[in-house]
């Protein structure tokens, strides 16, 4: 909340609550007697799901709100959004990336040993 305070725009902020309001509802579910995220990869970290794959062995922190928050939030930041719909597009990404300069200080650090 304090990070929305920090926006200094209602409107965006509105927005960030009401998107964050509809991950918590995916996550645990609507209430109306179907699965919630949590509850599904509970059910695949516990259900081997062929004769090929392993039994999935998840730690606890790998299940919870704030996990499912942030790897969400990170796979989001990288999709494009094309006609309402998010797509992850790997090209389009790594053409968006800049190398960064080094910095005249790290330049003067380095050593050249011949």
């Amino acid at each position: 909340e304090d990070e929305l305070v920090e926006l200094q725009d209602e409107y965006l902020s509105s927005l960030a609550r009401e998107s964050k309001r509809k991950m918590k509802v995916a996550w645990e579910g609507s209430g109306g007697g179907g699965y919630g995220l949590k509850e599904l990869a509970k059910l695949m970290a516990n259900h081997a799901a062929s004769s090929f794959v392993e039994k999935i062995h998840l730690k606890q922190t790998c299940l919870t709100y704030d996990s499912f928050h942030k790897y969400t939030s990170i796979v989001s930041s990288r999709a494009m959004v094309l006609h309402g719909t998010k797509y992850l597009t790997p090209l389009a990404d790594m053409l968006n990336y800049a190398p960064q300069q080094q910095s005249s200080k790290k330049k003067r650090m380095m050593i050249h040993v011949k």
